[in-house]
């Protein structure tokens, strides 16, 4: 149940509406507030009033009048700002990033503030009354000029005009592309600290040998839970899978990888126990493993990396050829992935009291991180100088920075290049410069390597000093 309110209110805060909803309730209540305040300054004759606002009722109808009907016109111009901006994004770069648009806070306060107003300017011009008089000349009614309702609606319209300044330069900002790659990766980086913590001193097992360990361990038949949907598995409630099984199971494993895609009928977990399959065991379970359409970083910092892989991908296709936004996203790989290198992976068994794994759950290893960031672009740029020039540099400040343990996944990467290379119809002179470039690489990879230079300049460090290699 936690899970799947995890995920409901993940995706009302990253909806558009999310925060204009909240502003309007705010305006509704606030235009309420006000107005009664205003009412009890009236019937106070509090000499406050003109100081705060001298007009009349039709120019008090005029202002509140202007306001709305400006900020309609205002709200329209900011939605097609914004429809521009996610049809941009998407075919520019990758439709993968449109959640940031729909979940930017800024967009989301500036849309809000401006249906606030709207709103509120509607309410107090509710309120305003003229004097009204019978043909003898008895007054029916008093006049009722809400002055500090009007001076805030005043106010209002005045920090509207400035957010609209601040819409504009945002959405042309949010549309370059250095932008849109770095809250990727700030993205990735605010959930390393929660799924990957830098005091975790779990291991990395060997999956098989984990598995093959819980099934021999066990002689109870193995259960199949399957799908009775469609989508990506984007949260694992751990929690409620553990007091869903206890007492009940002997283990249990998620089967697939946060992430994956799951399919009608496709194995989501087994188990082994004395209780047999029933329904709600298994509904708790199915429960537990939340599917929803789309990928979220939240759980998944696989599917960061996968975004800024389609960047790159889509800049590398011969339609934009981009190599520059290709280089860029190479290098924001690259300091993700040394990010995460130095950091030990959380086990994937969950252990009961007794040392006894009762709860696995699958995750992706190193290589396959490595093989995510760096396959697809590798293929993609092989045909391009510039770009291969960039991956071995990028492989080369990432070696350097990472544990000597993990280099294995950097190794298959050089070994790739160099088959390609030696495919690969160039130049002599630019041959020679990426075998010597890939040559240091090498260096770097045996331990052997000290401070100097590639041939574009770049540095490349001493290993033998690095704490990794102690």
């Amino acid at each position: 149940m936690r899970g799947r309110l995890h995920t409901w209110w993940d995706e009302i805060t990253s909806s558009l509406w999310f925060i204009p909803s909240i502003f309007i309730v705010l305006a509704i209540v606030i235009s309420t507030g006000l107005i009664e305040i205003d009412a009890w300054l009236a019937a106070q004759a509090s000499p406050l009033i003109p100081w705060i606002f001298s007009g009349t009722a039709d120019a008090a109808r005029t202002v509140l009048s202007v306001i709305a009907g400006s900020l309609i016109t205002v709200i329209s111009i900011a939605i097609s700002l914004t429809i521009v901006a996610l049809v941009q994004a998407s075919a520019q770069w990758t439709p993968r990033v449109l959640r940031q648009f729909t979940a930017s806070r800024p967009n989301q306060v500036v849309l809000g503030a401006y249906a606030a107003t709207f709103i509120y300017a509607l309410l107090v011009l509710r309120a305003v009354r003229s004097a009204e008089q019978t043909d003898s000349g008895t007054a029916i009614q008093a006049s009722f000029v809400p002055a500090l309702s009007v001076t805030v609606a005043l106010g209002l319209a005045l920090i509207c005009v400035g957010l609209l300044i601040f819409f504009i330069h945002h959405i042309a900002q949010s549309l370059q592309i250095s932008r849109i790659l770095d809250r990727i990766r700030h993205e990735f980086v605010a959930q390393l600290d929660h799924l990957y913590p830098a005091d975790d001193r779990g291991g990395d097992p060997d999956h098989h040998a984990v598995a093959h360990h819980v099934e021999e361990q066990y002689a109870a038949p193995i259960q199949i839970i399957r799908s009775e949907q469609a989508g990506f598995l984007r949260h694992i409630d751990q929690d409620a899978l553990v007091a869903a099984t206890h007492g009940t199971t002997d283990w249990l494993w998620v089967r697939p990888p946060i992430g994956t895609f799951v399919a009608y009928g496709g194995i989501l977990a087994e188990y082994a126990g004395t209780v047999p399959a029933n329904d709600d065991l298994t509904g708790r379970i199915r429960a537990a493993c939340i599917l929803a359409p789309e990928r979220t970083t939240s759980q998944d910092i696989l599917f960061a990396i996968r975004q800024i892989v389609d960047i790159g991908l889509r800049a590398l296709s011969p339609g934009i050829n981009d190599m520059t936004t290709a280089e860029y996203a190479l290098w924001h790989l690259s300091d993700m992935l040394g990010r995460l290198a130095i950091r030990p992976f959380p086990p994937e068994e969950q252990r009961a009291a007794d040392g006894v794994t009762r709860l696995r759950v699958s995750r992706p290893s190193w290589e396959v991180f490595v093989a995510t960031a760096f396959d697809q672009l590798r293929r993609a740029g092989q045909a391009d100088v510039h770009v291969t020039q960039t991956l071995l540099e990028v492989l080369t400040d990432l070696v350097a920075r990472i544990p000597v343990d993990r280099r294995g996944a950097v190794h298959h990467q050089l070994s790739e290049i160099r088959h390609a290379l030696n495919q690969a119809s160039w130049s002599p002179a630019d041959s020679v410069a990426l075998q010597t470039q890939a040559n240091a690489l090498a260096q770097v990879l045996a331990g052997a390597a000290a401070y100097g230079t590639t041939s574009r300049g770049t540095s490349v460090g001493r290993t033998e000093g690095s704490p990794w290699s102690r």
